[in-house]
């Protein structure tokens, strides 16, 4: 799974393929967001939402993780990349 840094939307998005591979089960919920891509007109299709504990290398952090519908690249929030570069 290759992943993009994202330094703009403060949350983690992962397509639906990624969603169904988790070790874990999770219950998403509806996400009111509309999320659209640069320049785009019409929103993303967004399968639904739920708050991810992670942990690298013992940092800590919670992190929205939003599901999109179909294969694509996931995003990680620069929030969450800046937090295990810095240790913040």
């Amino acid at each position: 799974m290759e992943k993009i840094e994202n330094d703009v939307t403060p949350i983690i998005i992962i397509d639906y393929e990624t969603f169904e591979n988790l070790k874990t089960r999770v219950d998403l919920t509806k996400c009111t967001t509309k999320l659209f891509g640069y320049r785009a007109t019409i929103a993303l299709p967004v399968i639904g939402e739920f708050w991810a504990e992670l942990d690298f290398k013992n940092k800590m952090c919670k992190e929205r993780v939003v599901v999109m519908e179909g294969q694509s690249e996931c995003l990680l929030s620069f929030k969450t990349t800046r937090h295990y570069k810095n240790g913040q």
